[in-house]
């Protein structure tokens, strides 16, 4: 169902002649953004590149962070 809504959006791109534009998730020069802090951080001691932990600023418990980080 949901390829279904991603096929008529590209139907309607293509007859609206809206250029498509490559997109890629990984490689070279591909960061990731995620609530726009680009990342993740190049430093290994980092454990919420993110910031979504409380001590951060986030919502998530500290602990749980650390946690999937480490899992």
């Amino acid at each position: 169902m949901l390829m279904d809504a991603w096929k008529r959006t590209f139907e309607l791109f293509a007859e609206l002649e809206i250029p498509l534009l490559d997109y890629y998730l990984t490689g070279e020069n591909c960061p990731a953004m995620y609530n726009d802090i680009l990342g993740p951080s190049e430093d290994p001691r980092n454990t919420d590149p993110y910031n979504i932990s409380q001590e951060n600023g986030g919502v998530i418990p500290d602990e749980w962070v650390f946690f999937f980080f480490f899992f």
